[in-house]
């Protein structure tokens, strides 16, 4: 509260000086009347802004923001091997084909449940060969940074009341960060291709087939019988094969944090801000790869979604430029812990242990 008294004492700027005028209700003459009701009507409002710290205020605030220091490691990079599924939507077991069983439980010893890709280059005498290859030595893991993340904010802060000069309050925030991060790499490999060569019926023909226009038995039948164990296999293998290798995760990240939060005045219009407390995500993960090695490669993408808890710290300065607004920027430290997810061979761990952003956005006072 300001108490206003008929003594009034001010100092003007202007110009340097450091005059003092004072008016009281004994005021002698009418010139000097109209000078200190001058001064009055000038000075009061500044007096009252000077007098009165901002008085503790509600606030619901938005802040766009930057993320940084987020890392994802991928593994099994070189896991070469086409990923490919059936008309049933089972896997391939191998490269250029697949041998599975059938809806008969692969009655005497056959399957219709199979597929391949080169009559000419697969087929000799009265079998069929398929294969699959790997990476012999398989490069390792792959960790890479994330760029700065974009997002936002949406923040409600509660004030509760004072201690002293300290402010508090319940600050409640849901936020969302869109994260990207990509792992692109090319090296020598030595491949290693496995074969296994599957016996058909002597005197009958399996279907001619290109590349671009494979063979896929169906899992319910009927179709070429073919047997479901290999008569011979073999392996080989080719050093110094050139590995392409992208890995990919692209995440959206949902979150919503709450917890007490503190207000110190640095005068009129600025104060510092502290607060911590629980924070929970929800992750949409994307994951994809394209890797070749040789005549092989394999490509694909998965989705996931899991939850995350953990907590946050925050910080910031605030300057109040009129009644109702301000304006903030601030520092953020979340601790999600990790998410990890396997696919195809593969296991991508994303580290938000000490993930930062960067805020700063308009705050509406109440």
């Amino acid at each position: 509260m300001i108490r206003t008294h008929f003594r009034i004492t001010a100092r003007s700027e202007r110009g340097g000086l450091g005059s003092r005028v004072t008016a009281t209700k004994h005021l002698r003459t009418r010139g000097a009347a109209l000078f200190s009701a001058a001064v009055v009507g000038l000075l009061i409002p500044g007096l009252a802004l000077a007098a009165d710290e901002p008085a503790q205020k509600h606030r619901l605030s938005f802040a766009p923001r930057v993320g940084f220091n987020v890392a994802a490691k991928f593994e099994g990079v070189g896991a070469v091997g086409l990923y490919r599924t059936t008309p049933n939507g089972d896997g391939y077991n191998y490269d250029d084909g697949y041998i599975l069983t059938d809806i008969s439980g692969n009655q005497g010893g056959q399957t219709w449940y199979w597929g391949y890709d080169d009559s000419a280059a697969q087929v000799s005498g009265d079998t069929i060969r398929l294969s699959r290859s790997t990476v012999a030595a398989s490069p390792g893991a792959v960790t890479e940074d994330a760029d700065p993340s974009l997002g936002g904010e949406l923040v409600g802060y509660l004030g509760l009341g004072t201690k002293g000069r300290l402010r508090y309050g319940l600050e409640a925030a849901a936020g969302y960060q869109h994260l990207q991060i990509q792992a692109a790499h090319r090296l020598l490999v030595t491949l290693a291709t496995d074969s296994d060569v599957y016996p058909f019926v002597p005197g009958t023909t399996p279907p001619t087939v290109t590349p671009s226009t494979p063979y896929q038995g169906s899992y319910q039948g009927p179709g070429f019988l073919i047997a479901d164990m290999p008569s011979d296999s073999f392996s080989s293998l080719t050093p110094d094969v050139a590995l392409s290798s992208r890995n990919e995760l692209s995440a959206d990240l949902w979150s919503f944090r709450v917890g007490p939060g503190f207000e110190v005045p640095l005068g009129r219009r600025v104060c510092l801000g502290f607060g911590f407390g629980i924070e929970a995500g929800w992750l949409n993960a994307t994951l994809s790869w394209n890797e070749s090695a040789g005549n092989y490669g394999s490509a694909g993408k998965v989705t996931d979604a899991t939850a995350l808890v953990g907590f946050y710290a925050t910080g910031s300065v605030a300057w109040q430029f009129t009644e109702r607004w301000s304006l903030a920027a601030g520092i953020q430290y979340h601790n999600l812990g990790t998410y990890e997810h396997s696919y195809h061979g593969r296991t991508v761990t994303l580290d938000l242990n000490n993930a930062l952003s960067v805020t700063a956005g308009m705050a509406w006072l109440f």
